[in-house]
């Protein structure tokens, strides 16, 4: 008796039309998990630069010694740093394009940090002792902002109040 060794042509062809059909099944399903991944990632990224930069905006804001000009979309204020020796640094938070942007006026050098990329809205709000809207840099005692960041057509926002430490 004679063993045949292999495969047949027939078994060849109904192998490679099942693996055709499962290829075909799974290229849009593998398609759909690298969009959704790379999608998800973008608004990961997105949440962490909202994330970061209101908690540095807080912090800065926190320690505000002196308001210096307040508008809806800025502030420029001065915070005094007590390390090594006290030094008082005017800085300024505002909007430039979809740029949020953290410039410090130090006695030299000035420097000037991007705290995201991705801005759509910067809006400003001041208060009161009382929690009463104020106009009037003395009064100030609470600063409420609020930030929107967009990715693919999805505003993202976060409002932040802080009061004021130094005041």
């Amino acid at each position: 008796m004679r063993r045949c060794r292999g495969f047949t042509l027939v078994e060849m062809i109904v192998v490679m039309v099942i693996l055709g059909i499962l290829a075909a099944t799974m290229v849009p399903v593998l398609r759909n998990a690298v969009s959704v991944y790379g999608t998800t990632n973008a608004v990961a990224s997105a949440l962490d630069k909202l994330r970061y930069a209101s908690a540095r905006m807080a912090f800065e804001i926190r320690g505000l010694t002196l308001l210096k000009s307040a508008t809806a979309s800025a502030i420029t204020f001065t915070r005094t740093d007590y390390s090594p020796a006290a030094t008082d640094r005017t800085i300024s938070i505002a909007k430039s394009g979809s740029l949020l942007t953290l410039s410090y006026d130090l006695p030299s050098p000035a420097m000037s940090a991007t705290l995201t990329d991705q801005l759509s809205s910067l809006a400003f709000a001041y208060y009161d002792q009382d929690g009463v809207t104020t106009a009037v840099p003395a009064n100030v005692r609470y600063v409420e902002y609020s930030i929107t960041l967009t990715v693919n057509g999805q505003p993202y926002a976060e409002t932040t109040r802080v009061a004021i430490r130094n005041n």
